[in-house]
C-alpha cells in the first residue's frame, strides 16, 4: 500500500520537480532486483525510486542499490 501512496505521489508531483509530467509510473519486478517507482516522462526521461518506511535518513547504500538496479533495467 506505501508504494502505490509513492507511486501517485511521484506521478502527481514530478511536473513540479523536474518539469516534464509522467506518461507513465509503475513498479519494475524481475528474477534479481525490483524497483519501487518507475516513471517514463513525455520527454523520454526515465525516474527511478525506492519507497521506504522509516523515520531515519537513507543511507548511501540504499542510493547504491537503486542505482544499480536501474542500470538492469
Amino acid at each position: 500500500m506505501f508504494e502505490r501512496i509513492c507511486r501517485d505521489f511521484m506521478h502527481l508531483h514530478l511536473p513540479t520537480r523536474l518539469g516534464p509530467p509522467a506518461r507513465v509510473v509503475g513498479r519494475i519486478f524481475a528474477a534479481d532486483y525490483n524497483l519501487d517507482v518507475a516513471a517514463k516522462l513525455f520527454d523520454s526521461t526515465v525516474v527511478f525510486g525506492e519507497c521506504k518506511w522509516w523515520t531515519l535518513k537513507v543511507k548511501v547504500n540504499i542510493l547504491d542499490k537503486l542505482e544499480a538496479n536501474s542500470q538492469k533495467t
